[in-house]
């Protein structure tokens, strides 16, 4: 990427502000802060939310914007802009600092989360909420200090996860600007009990029955699944090669950890779905529920290239994947793509993973998925 001033990306980024939204329900935010007249920018050294959660170094610049007064004094607005540049291509955002204040200006997207959530409640073609919810918490809900959270730009991935979820607070923490207008990034969380709720459900009458977990909140799934690794580990060997044995093993003490456990649950429980069970369409229903969160989070379906992939951040988890789509018959191939493991199915073995992602996936509302 071409060197480019300072001055330039401030520019290029109120130009984004102030483009015509490409929906009306932006129109009421851009005229807010239209409303504030001469705007002035005052850099300051503070690191970005994203920026906190992420190991990797990126460049970034981070401004306060201010109100220019007729005095000439400076009235601060609890915004930061920021501006990072993320491999070839630059971020531009800006964040609240209170963000219930600008929530308002996002009811009409949040009105149609809420209708769009009751419809897919309703419409779910597996009845057990529980692997559509852990295909989520595979990708884009996480698991933090008793709460289950995400953050997300797309209104589809927070209709569909609230319909399982049933988010107890969700705000907007910023926009994103993009060449369309203002893009809000919401966040949303509720408690780890709804969770712990649904796998009680599925232990006593669902997936997890058939399966034989027996267990009643995530803890005790994750102790069940400590507790049979030697099932898993077996399986995926018998599917992978005997050279993953020792990558795998070494995952068995992880599994306390909230964050190794949500990357390597999923697949698991296929792996042990494919062992005990043997391979029907019933079964892949349960695999198709699993798969519309773990691919509408991290994946992709790509019509155009007849490829179908989800993204994992570990190897271990990767194969984990790699093994589960193999013993339901699905052929896949992994590739590292910087820090991240691209686990992908192309040609046939796409066609029977999408039909899979469409069939027994949340319904895909019309408009929703943007």
């Amino acid at each position: 990427m071409r060197p480019v001033a300072v001055e330039e990306l401030v520019a290029e980024a109120l130009r984004r502000l102030f483009l015509k939204p490409g929906a009306d329900y932006y129109r009421g935010f851009v005229e807010e802060l239209a409303k504030v007249g001469k705007l002035a920018l005052e850099p300051v050294e503070e690191k970005t939310n994203e920026e906190k959660k992420s190991k990797e170094k990126t460049e970034s610049y981070v401004f306060r914007l201010y109100r220019l007064e007729e005095d000439g004094g400076l009235k601060e607005l609890g915004i930061r802009l920021i501006i990072r540049k993320v491999g070839e291509g630059i971020v531009y955002a800006l964040e609240f600092d209170d963000v219930e204040r600008w929530l308002g200006f996002f009811k009409q997207e949040l009105e149609m989360v809420e209708k769009a959530a009751e419809v897919i409640r309703e419409r779910l073609p597996v009845e057990d909420r529980f692997p559509y919810m852990l295909g989520w918490v595979n990708s884009n809900v996480a698991i933090n200090r008793g709460l289950s959270e995400m953050s997300t730009s797309h209104l589809w991935q927070l209709a569909e996860t609230h319909a399982l979820f049933d988010w107890s607070y969700v705000a907007v923490l910023g926009v994103s600007l993009t060449l369309e207008g203002p893009k809000p990034q919401f966040y949303a969380h509720t408690s780890l009990e709804k969770l712990d709720e649904a796998i009680r459900r599925s232990a006593e009458s669902g997936w997890l029955k058939m399966l034989g977990v027996e267990a009643g909140s995530w803890e005790g799934l994750k102790q069940w699944v400590a507790d049979h690794w030697d099932i898993v580990v077996d399986a995926a060997v018998k599917r992978l090669g005997e050279e993953v044995r020792s990558v795998l093993e070494a995952l068995r003490d992880r599994l306390n950890d909230d964050k190794a456990a949500r990357g390597v649950i999923a697949p698991t429980l296929l792996l042990i779905q494919a062992e005990r069970l043997g391979i029907n369409e019933e079964k892949l229903r349960y695999l198709g529920a699993v798969i519309s969160g773990a691919i509408g989070g991290d994946g992709y379906v790509s019509a155009a290239e007849r490829k179908v992939g989800l993204v994992s951040g570990k190897r271990a988890a990767a194969l984990l994947w790699a093994a589960a789509f193999a013993a339901h018959g699905i052929k896949t191939k992994i590739e590292k793509a910087g820090n991240a493991y691209h686990v992908t199915a192309s040609s046939d073995n796409a066609v029977k993973l999408a039909r899979l992602y469409f069939l027994y996936g949340p319904p895909l509302l019309e408009g929703m998925k943007k």
